[in-house]
C-alpha cells in the first residue's frame, strides 16, 4: 500500500493539509491495580461504578472473584461521559502487551459493546465485538517526512449500519452499529515507514496508529470537535 501512496504523491498535487501530527488527540491510557507477574490480558465481570470527569475516570468493577474490588483508571481523549455507564453489569477486557500501560479497554453488557477505547493495537478486539473489518484507515489527508520517517495521516473509517463513516482526529459523530447508537470519536490515525538509509533509533518501534473511542448512548449525538488540551503531546505508541 505505501509504495502506491508514494507513487501517487509523486505525480499528484500536494495533499490537502487536513491532518498532521499536531491535529492528533493525545494518547488514551487504561491502567488497573490487579497484581500481575507480567502484562497479560485481563478480564473482569461485575457491577460497574464510575467516578471522575473531564476525560479522567475511575472505574470499579465488583468482580466476585477478586478482593479488593479492582479499580481501573481511564483517560478518555474523546471526552466520553463514562458516568452514564455507572450501575451497569459489565464484562471488561484489557488486552495486555509489552507497553507500560494498557491502551485499550472493551466494556460489554447483555446487549453488546458498551464502551471501546482502542489505540488500534488490538484489531481482533474490535473485530470480535463489531465484525471483521469494522475499523480501518481511510483516505490519506496529510503527509510528513523527517530524517527517519515518512508518515501518512489518514481518516478513521467505521463500517456502520448506514455505510462507511470517515472521521478526522477530534471529530465526533453518531454512528449506528447492530442497531445500537454510539458516540464515535477519532483519536489518531497514521501509517509510517522508515526512509531509505535512515539511521534508526536504538528502539525503532513506531506503531502505526488507528485510535478511536466509542460509547453507547441513548440520546442523539450532535456532531462536534474535540481538541487536544494544551500541554499534552499527540498520541504515540512505541519507542523512538
Amino acid at each position: 500500500m505505501l509504495p502506491l501512496l508514494l507513487a501517487l504523491t509523486a505525480c499528484e498535487p500536494p495533499l490537502p493539509d487536513l491532518a498532521g501530527a499536531d491535529d492528533q488527540l493525545e494518547s488514551p491510557s487504561v491502567s488497573h491495580d490487579v497484581p500481575q507477574a507480567e502484562p497479560a490480558d485481563l478480564s473482569l465481570a461485575g457491577a460497574l461504578s464510575v467516578s471522575g470527569g473531564d476525560g479522567d475516570w475511575t472505574l470499579q468493577i465488583a468482580d466476585p472473584s477478586l478482593d479488593p474490588v479492582p479499580t481501573l483508571t481511564v483517560h478518555s481523549p474523546g471526552r466520553a461521559d463514562l458516568s452514564t455507564l455507572s450501575g451497569a453489569q459489565v464484562q471488561a477486557l484489557l488486552p495486555g502487551d509489552w507497553f507500560a500501560e494498557h491502551y485499550s479497554l472493551l466494556l460489554t453488557d447483555a446487549q453488546g459493546p458498551l464502551y471501546v477505547l482502542d489505540m488500534g493495537l488490538h484489531a481482533e478486539q474490535a473485530n470480535a465485538a463489531f465484525g471483521e473489518g469494522f475499523v480501518s484507515h481511510g483516505e490519506v489527508v496529510g503527509a510528513e517526512e523527517d530524517e527517519t520517517w515518512s508518515t501518512w495521516y489518514t481518516r478513521v473509517v467505521f463500517q456502520t449500519d448506514d455505510g462507511a463513516v470517515q472521521l478526522l482526529p477530534g471529530e465526533v459523530q453518531e454512528i449506528r452499529v447492530g442497531g445500537l447508537r454510539y458516540r464515535a470519536v477519532a483519536i489518531a490515525a497514521w501509517t509510517r515507514e522508515p526512509r531509505a538509509d535512515a539511521a534508526l533509533p536504538g528502539c525503532p518501534v513506531a506503531e502505526e496508529l488507528l485510535a478511536y473511542e466509542l460509547i453507547r448512548v441513548e440520546q442523539e449525538v450532535e456532531a462536534d470537535l474535540v481538541e487536544r488540551p494544551q500541554g499534552l503531546a499527540p498520541a504515540t505508541a512505541g519507542c523512538l
